[in-house]
């Protein structure tokens, strides 16, 4: 359902999105998939990847079809926050799934501590962020560091 409503948002908010569906435990069907429906799309300008690897697998793919469609993606690893900081991915959604975990219990062991609230009863922001060319090599130094 997650998958589906990016997909929802990005052709609600992107005239002329096309939702290309692949299967995701094939990365060489993802592949080939993705390089024909480029070769037969040639005006192409963009293609979202729903997650790191499938995002990765789409950059060869654009190659591979001669396409110059811009990649970008939801999600993240190091390879491909490696990938915006060379500029050939554009950005990435970062939903910080440790940080909405952790954040979760944290404010769970609050509670039960005596009431305390995370946040003083206000939002507690947790993401997502926008990973582009300017903010990726802070991303990857905190990952060397253990922070991310």
């Amino acid at each position: 359902m997650g998958l589906e409503a990016r997909c929802a948002g990005v052709k609600e908010k992107v005239a002329g999105t096309e939702i290309l569906y692949v299967p995701g435990t094939d990365m060489a069907q993802v592949s080939s998939t993705v390089t024909a429906k480029l070769q037969a799309t040639a005006d192409a300008d963009a293609i979202i990847g729903l997650g790191a690897p499938y995002t990765l697998t789409i950059l060869k793919a654009v190659t591979s079809a001669g396409s110059k469609a811009k990649v970008a993606s939801f999600d993240m690893n190091a390879e491909l926050a490696q990938k915006i900081v060379d500029g050939e991915i554009a950005f990435t959604v970062d939903q910080q799934p440790w940080l909405q975990g952790y954040g979760a219990i944290d404010a769970l062991w609050q509670a039960k501590r005596g009431g305390f609230q995370v946040g003083g009863g206000q939002p507690v922001l947790t993401g997502p962020s926008i990973v582009d060319q300017e903010t990726a090599p802070a991303v990857l130094e905190f990952a060397k560091e253990g922070v991310r």
